[in-house]
């Protein structure tokens, strides 16, 4: 069949974890590049943010494609964290505290079987 990958030819699985924002630019550039995309929404880390994680099959010699497109399409940015209230209960007059978010959290695994029914 026209566009099936046989069970051999995936090698290693990556787990990306994205920022919401950078989710849809990085499926473009992957779909554009050949190399299907899963989608699963997340949510969670310091701040709790929306977050996506991409679940990648990657056939032999396509890790460096991928890692290269979250790479350009996934980037850093800077979020302001609200001070908390003081232990007395008053609020806090202290500016808010920049906390730098990451644009992607790689992992890449090796896939020993791979199977599509």
């Amino acid at each position: 069949m026209v566009g099936m990958r046989r069970a051999q030819d995936i090698t290693s699985l990556v787990a990306a974890v994205v920022q919401r924002r950078d989710a849809e630019s990085a499926t473009n550039t992957l779909a554009q590049r050949g190399i299907p995309v899963t989608r699963l929404q997340s949510s969670g880390g310091f701040l709790g943010l929306g977050s996506v994680t991409l679940l990648v099959g990657i056939p032999p010699g396509k890790l460096e494609a991928v890692v290269g497109a979250l790479a350009q399409t996934c980037r850093s940015r800077v979020e302001y964290m609200p001070m908390p209230a003081t232990e007395s209960g008053r609020l806090s007059l202290a500016p808010p505290t920049p906390v730098t978010i990451r644009g992607a959290t790689v992992f890449v695994f090796d896939v020993e079987r791979y199977e599509e029914f």
